[in-house]
């Protein structure tokens, strides 16, 4: 169960810091059956190995949750701490009595036993709960997400463009669209193989993220080596500056691909909302300025008039 919420918190885990514990746990119950001492030491024992194993989930997931979990993860932490403080209980009762020398009747303690019984089940649904909860979120990532890249796919950026350009007009927000290309693309993936392509994309998409805000803005890979950006809140002006840090800082910034330094540089068009065409047509609108761009020797910014 602890490699479990080790994987599920995506965390490196050693085989020996989860088998020594169990080993040990197991040879300690073996030897006070051996030894003769009574069903109590060994339930206390259980109750003891229990409640630690419990709060050490909970803190794994406390700790490293995923940003994705929500009601899943927090119902299983509320159903394990609770199953951890039954047994903490357990074991405080188990230890007063074996301190005391009191002997407990069966029936006595039948109620906890069941009351344990019903929580484990509970545990099991949770967990249960838990990684469902995580499949669906993997789910929706991987129909929302590039791949290659982390930014949006083409269909989730135009969906969720769509909206942000509705509440852009409806609050009187200025628009902008970004339509940009990695210039001779081809070149690399022929040169240095496509693993350097690859290279090539992350990279691109890592200074992507740097330089636009991922909270009001939305940058996307539109098909290839060809990516748009959907920009909010700035004048035409601001927006061409960015444009221009953006090719700027490729231009700049080499990339390491084995032995070599390849030197990306983009082609970019931009396109400002003029409150009447919908989102594709100010794409295509961008898309033009961007082919201005190309045609008048890339490594340059046109804006759409």
């Amino acid at each position: 169960m602890i490699a479990g919420f080790f994987r599920y918190c995506r965390l490196k885990w050693s085989v020996t810091a989860l088998i020594v514990p169990a080993v040990a746990y197991t040879a300690a119950q073996t030897a006070l059956y051996l030894f003769g001492l009574g069903s109590f030491p060994r339930f206390a024992l259980y109750s003891l190995a229990v409640a630690v194993w419990d709060i050490w989930s909970v803190q794994l997931l406390l700790r490293y949750l995923p940003g994705q979990a929500f009601y899943g993860s927090r119902l299983a932490v509320l159903v394990i701490s609770v199953h951890a403080a039954l047994h903490t209980f357990s074991l405080i009762l188990a230890s007063s009595d074996l301190l005391f020398g009191l002997a407990k009747s069966a029936s006595e303690s039948l109620p906890i036993y069941y009351i344990a019984i019903c929580m484990s089940l509970a545990k099991a649904f949770a967990l249960l709960a838990m990684v469902i909860e995580k499949l669906i979120n993997d789910l929706k990532i991987a129909a929302e997400i590039d791949g290659m890249t982390g930014l949006a796919n083409r269909s989730s950026l135009i969906d969720r463009g769509e909206e942000l350009l509705m509440r852009c007009r409806e609050e009187g927000v200025k628009f902008a669209v970004l339509f940009v290309d990695i210039d001779q693309f081809k070149a690399i993936n022929d040169d240095l193989g496509h693993h350097a392509g690859d290279i090539a994309l992350k990279a691109f998409a890592s200074i992507v993220k740097d330089i636009f805000d991922e909270e009001d803005d939305i940058c996307g890979r539109y098909g290839g080596e060809e990516f748009v950006c959907l920009l909010t809140g700035d004048s035409a002006t601001n927006v061409v500056r960015k444009s221009e840090m953006l090719r700027s800082r490729l231009a700049h910034k080499p990339i390491r691909i084995g032995g070599h330094a390849l030197t990306m540089t983009v082609s970019i068009g931009v396109a400002t909302d003029d409150g009447e065409i919908c989102l594709l047509r100010l794409i295509k609108r961008a898309d033009g300025a961007l082919y201005e761009s190309k045609n008048s020797g890339r490594d340059r910014v046109t804006l759409a008039v």
